[in-house]
Formats: C-alpha cells, sequence, structure tokens
C-alpha cells in the first residue's frame, strides 16, 4: 500500500472507491521526518502514561509534593494577621486608626488619609456613602 520515493516523501494510496462513487483516489504525501516524529511523539506519549499509570498512589503523591514550598504559607499567614488586626484596630476605634491608638501614627495608617486619597481618584463612590450615611 505504500510506496516511496528517492526524495524521503511517502506517498500513501486511498483505498478504492466504492462503485458508485466516481471521483479519483487522492493521494496524500508526508515527509517522511515528520512522520517518523509523529509516531515518536506517540510512543513517548503512551510510555508516560503507562509509567503514571503504574505507579503507587505514595509515588503519585511524592511527585507532586516536590514542588512545595512553606514560604508562601508564612506569608499569606504574616499578611493576613496584619491585615485583620489593621481592620480590628479600625472597628474598635470607630475609624479613627488602623493602629491601635498609636500616638502619632504614620499618614498611610490613619483612616483621614486613605478617605482622601479614595475621594480624589473615586469622587463618586464618596457621595454615595455621605447619602448613605445622611439616610442611617
Amino acid at each position: 500500500m505504500t510506496t516511496t520515493r528517492d526524495s524521503g516523501v511517502r506517498q500513501r494510496k486511498a483505498k478504492a472507491n466504492t462503485a458508485t462513487d466516481q471521483t479519483p483516489p487522492q493521494i496524500e504525501e508526508v515527509d517522511t521526518s515528520e512522520a517518523e516524529e509523529i509516531e515518536r511523539e506517540r510512543e513517548e506519549a503512551e510510555t508516560e502514561r503507562l509509567l503514571r499509570k503504574d505507579r503507587s498512589p505514595k509515588e503519585k503523591v511524592e511527585d507532586e509534593d516536590d514542588d512545595y514550598t512553606p514560604w508562601v504559607d508564612i506569608l499569606r499567614v504574616i499578611s493576613f494577621l496584619i491585615f485583620a488586626s489593621c481592620a480590628l484596630s479600625y472597628l474598635i476605634s470607630g475609624g479613627e486608626s488602623f493602629t491601635w491608638g498609636m500616638k502619632n501614627p504614620p499618614k498611610y495608617i490613619q483612616a483621614d488619609w486613605w478617605k482622601s486619597k479614595l475621594v480624589r481618584y473615586f469622587p463618586y463612590a464618596m457621595q454615595i456613602s455621605r447619602e448613605h450615611a445622611r439616610r442611617c
């Protein structure tokens, strides 16, 4: 079924058409290097699939845990604690400070500084909050 020319291009012959179909057979030319590469990739994928299938559950878990680093979790916990502390301080102080009543906290920790930034970038949002405060 397969014929080869000297140029390294393999030609495949189409299957014979039925008697009712009168169109001539079409020949698809495939470069042998591409065909070999496709076959090699297919074999590699198959062997990788078989290797994954044959592993024990313990080996699968060990492979997944190889890239784990605790630093991201530590950073996440610390940032949450800082945020929670500032939010709780803001709620307890009635919106006066994010820092548990420091005498001279930095400007970026004071609620008025953040409100001024929000007014500058979102003036419409502050109008809505003022209207909401009047209603309540």
